[in-house]
């Protein structure tokens, strides 16, 4: 009997420190499922902006090709959809991307105002040398290799 009692104090005991710990436990669970969904958050956010910068992107390099292969063919309604296709740029990369974008629309304007005397050749060519150093300016935004 007397050692019925110490098993079963013993096993009160153990049953009463388990009870104690399954709150730091519980806690301890949630708090690695929280910091598991912020991981996932951040990489989901990661590659919504790197859809939208690749879209960007992809705009430009389109349009490059446009004015390299059609330059006087360009409408008005073309220049509009490449503006209008490049809004977010302002807002997912630096000024440099900015001010790249604006350097591409306002050399179309030359290129594409045929009433220029004498036509902009040197504009056009910039055109066709665009590829690499659009390449080059979007990397830093779109490399995922880090």
């Amino acid at each position: 009997m007397e050692q019925y009692l110490q098993t079963s104090t013993w096993l009160t005991w153990l049953i009463e420190t388990l009870k104690g710990l399954l709150t730091p436990v519980i806690a301890i669970i949630a708090a690695y499922i929280a910091w598991q969904q912020l991981n996932t958050n951040r990489q989901r956010n990661k590659l919504d902006r790197y859809d939208r910068r690749f879209k960007v992107y992809h705009e430009v390099i389109k349009f490059l090709g446009i004015m390299t292969r059609d330059h006087t063919n360009v409408t008005t309604e073309d220049r509009y959809n490449f503006r209008w296709s490049v809004h977010e740029a302002y807002f997912l990369f630096g000024k440099d991307v900015s001010k790249y974008i604006d350097e591409i629309y306002t050399r179309t304007l030359k290129i594409t105002n045929v009433d220029a005397e004498p036509f902009p050749y040197e504009d056009l060519n910039w055109f066709g040398d665009q590829f690499d150093v659009a390449r080059e300016k979007f990397r830093k935004y779109l490399d995922i290799s880090k």
